[in-house]
């Protein structure tokens, strides 16, 4: 039960608490990833603002507690603000926590009749834009969790090719930023010798061959884990014989 209730919070605390801490301005789904032609698309078809879904009891008596708590801490982190909200909810009676699902019960029948209205209100095309929208919304978070397991999981990072190597070798030979070396060596890399060229590009296929052996073990990991979705669609892990042969060529043992 505390551990939903912790997972809830999590959930709760993406969409309510926005970087200004003192306040509930948003309550909106999170959009900064719709597509410019969606976003486009919603903004010419003028669909009416959604009713708002009610508040659960958690979530009002989160609402209540967040100012009070951030004003007390406000070098607390987000996470410990919502296990602390989360601890005092479970402090809370039960009379009061019938006030608030008496609230949530009110608030959810007029919500009902207001959200079949808005419906019916829809035109075709704003429906579409709409579901076109929900979908893309899926799909980002879809790919957000899997980038969220893939950095958790640790997964092998492509090497740099020759010419980002020879951006950071010069950054690094004259101390310049990195992210200013693409001006400042603009044009030097097709001025340079054929061998300096080679030698980068050997470092590259050295680091790219240890990332084809990383990246196939980490894979074979992900299925035994119950992670098939993480891997590529044409994996070679679904021909181990290809770490083999990998290693055969790098003259490296199989561990």
């Amino acid at each position: 039960m505390a551990g939903q209730l912790l997972k809830t919070c999590r959930f709760v605390a993406c969409r309510i608490l926005p970087n200004n801490r003192n306040g509930f301005s948003n309550m909106q789904p999170l959009v900064r990833t719709l597509k410019s032609e969606t976003k486009d698309l919603l903004n010419r078809l003028k669909i009416p603002e959604k009713p708002k879904r009610p508040l659960t009891p958690f979530v009002q008596f989160l609402k209540e507690r967040q100012p009070a708590i951030v004003k007390e801490n406000p070098t607390m982190k987000q996470s410990e603000i919502m296990k602390k909200i989360a601890k005092d909810w479970r402090e809370v009676s039960d009379e009061q926590k019938e006030k608030y699902a008496q609230k949530f019960e009110t608030e959810s029948k007029s919500y009902n009749v207001a959200i079949l209205n808005y419906n019916a209100s829809l035109t075709s095309e704003q429906q579409e834009g709409l579901k076109s929208a929900a979908t893309e919304r899926k799909e980002d978070r879809k790919k957000r969790k899997l980038k969220k397991i893939c950095k958790e999981t640790n997964k092998p990072k492509k090497p740099s090719g020759p010419y980002i190597l020879f951006l950071q070798e010069e950054s690094k030979a004259r101390n310049i930023p990195f992210n200013h070396m693409m001006s400042t060596v603009k044009g030097e890399w097709e001025k340079l010798p054929a061998a300096e060229k080679s030698r980068y590009r050997e470092q590259y296929l050295a680091e790219k061959k240890k990332y084809e052996i990383a990246l196939i073990e980490w894979e074979q990991e992900m299925v035994g884990k119950g992670h098939p979705e993480l891997v590529r669609t044409t994996s070679v892990v679904d021909n181990p014989s290809r770490i083999l042969s990998v290693r055969k060529d790098k003259k490296e043992p199989y561990k």
